[in-house]
């Protein structure tokens, strides 16, 4: 008998150990792993000031970096695709148990306060409640109001809820965090996630007058009702618990100036009962100077509209707020050339080279200028010469090599075989200035050389090649605090 029983025990340890196993081996791969991950590892070495939550509305507007500059305080952002409010009370509470924040935003918005019903919200939720112990009272309490009795097995393990990807999953390796990539079309900082792209065309014209538009038709039924009201009150009260103070903030939408209002008239009541403040950035598109070039998509940010909101922001907590200066602290802030390259590599920058450079005798490279904006780029020549006819002949080559951390996002084969990328330019006899535009996921560039071949048949260069060298990106963004 107690050989059976020690046998049991033996094979139930291991039952439990295999399962804890693959259950971590199912996990999905989302942003919000790598999100949570590194937040408690910055909370591992510094308190944390400000705490972000909300939707991917929070996620794309409110950059760390910046709201770190203007409030002297060290914040993070932990937004989490589509995450309803009614779940956010459990992740503060799961983040306070790593930090000691002063001041927690919450960001909220009309679409938010619905509660998760469909599938695929549903399965947003679970980026942001996969973080939470299974054990958490407040999160099977989530899991009995809003999922199925069905799906209770899949909302608690990965293993079931992703049964069906044996094929897809290493074994081995169980991070499941994904990492933006800094170079591809999103910007990863403190839990902030932004997109480089812009509106398209389509919706640019549908929302040509949303600064200007007249509200949409009115709406009579109420939009938040007790239960959330409450959910209001429970957030604050866990906040305050903490020591901390609550900022509401709405991001902007461009969606939102074409409908009823209501729901912002009620939000404003609710948090002068509650004693917090509150920022609507939709009543603050003229004071911020948002536009249409601001947005990803109609709801959405991009990295150039966050900037702005994350400027106020900061000011806005460092005028409003009595936060410690955290300003001398090895994690309030990159280092300034790092923060200078996060500007040079992710808004638009232009290097210049001045000096004039004889290719030939009667034909001079009088002036160069780099423009990058994102993915888009573009070099602007201006040749001088004393024998216009002559640049009939002429082709001007430029090869540009990006820095070695660089090459591996070169594009073509070819270009990864020669280390550079290629644009050519046909001169000709009546102008002076010429212009090339190209896509290149390449941002530092160790040098450009410039020659002329011949443009019936190269046979390499014809006179003096110049090498530029010394390529110094400087921001182009007005703001020279920011540069």
């Amino acid at each position: 008998m107690k050989r059976f029983a020690k046998s049991a025990f033996i094979f139930l340890v291991i039952s439990i150990l295999t399962f804890s196993y693959f259950n971590k081996v199912f996990r999905s791969s989302e942003v919000y792993n790598a999100t949570f991950s590194d937040f408690e590892e910055l909370a591992d070495n510094t308190n944390i000031d400000i705490l972000i939550f909300g939707s991917s509305h929070a996620l794309t507007a409110y950059n760390p970096l910046i709201v770190n500059q203007y409030s002297k305080a060290i914040s993070y952002n932990l937004g989490s695709s589509a995450l309803r409010f009614s779940l956010t009370n459990v992740l503060l509470k799961e983040a306070l148990k790593n930090t000691k924040p002063k001041l927690i935003i919450i960001e909220v918005f009309e679409n938010s306060i619905r509660p998760p019903k469909s599938d695929e919200i549903k399965g947003f939720q679970l980026q942001a409640l996969d973080v939470i112990p299974n054990l958490n009272q407040e999160k099977l309490d989530i899991m009995t109001t809003y999922y199925d009795d069905n799906e209770y097995l899949g909302f608690l393990f990965p293993l079931f809820r992703n049964h069906t990807q044996w094929n897809e999953k290493n074994y081995f390796n169980l991070d499941r965090s994904n990492r933006i990539s800094y170079n591809g079309p999103y910007y990863y900082y403190n839990g902030y996630v932004a997109s480089r792209k812009s509106l398209k065309k389509e919706d640019s014209i549908k929302y040509i007058d949303f600064k200007t538009v007249k509200e949409g038709k009115p709406v009579n039924k109420k939009k938040i009702d007790e239960k959330i009201t409450r959910e209001f009150s429970t957030l604050v009260s866990t906040a305050r618990e903490a020591g901390a103070e609550v900022l509401f903030v709405s991001s902007p939408d461009i969606t939102v100036p074409y409908n009823s209002h209501r729901f912002y008239e009620e939000l404003e009541k609710i948090c002068k009962a509650l004693n917090t403040n509150l920022i609507n950035y939709n009543d603050l598109y003229q004071e911020l100077n948002i536009g249409l070039s601001d947005f990803a998509d109609p709801t959405h940010l991009n990295l150039k509209g966050g900037l702005k909101v994350s400027k106020h922001l900061g000011e806005y907590i460092r005028n409003n707020y009595s936060l410690p200066d955290r300003s001398m602290s090895e994690y309030y802030l990159i280092s300034e050339n790092d923060k200078r390259t996060f500007f040079t590599d992710n808004y638009p920058s232009k290097a210049t080279m001045k000096d004039p450079k004889h290719l030939l005798e009667d034909i001079t490279l009088s002036r160069i200028e780099f423009y990058k904006d994102y993915t888009q780029s573009s070099l602007k020549i201006l040749i001088k010469t004393t024998n216009p006819k002559e640049l009939d002949q002429y082709n001007l080559g430029i090869h540009l090599t990006p820095t070695e951390e660089e090459k591996k996002f070169l594009h073509r084969p070819i270009d990864k075989e020669r280390g550079h990328f290629i644009q050519d330019i046909a001169l000709n006899s009546k102008d002076s200035i010429y212009e090339t535009s190209f896509f290149a996921a390449t941002k530092k560039y160790s040098k450009i050389r410039v020659f002329l071949y011949n443009k019936k048949k190269y046979s390499g260069s014809i006179g003096r090649d110049f090498i530029w060298n010394d390529i110094q990106f400087e921001s182009t963004l007005s703001d020279p605090k920011v540069k």
